[in-house]
């Protein structure tokens, strides 16, 4: 997980602040509410929890 801070850190600096807001991080819940309000669920694949 370090790891991917640091990296995030350096990528941040080159993307706009408009990009910046766009991008969002999930742990291991609240994805699938976020992700069903842009997709149905029977579009989504078995493993991301699909229909």
């Amino acid at each position: 997980k370090p790891y991917i801070n640091f990296a995030f850190l350096i990528i941040k600096t080159i993307l706009s602040s408009t990009v910046l807001r766009k991008l969002k991080f999930y742990g291991s819940s609240g994805w699938k509410e976020d992700l069903l309000k842009i997709i149905d669920a029977d579009e989504l694949p078995a493993f991301l929890e699909g229909e």
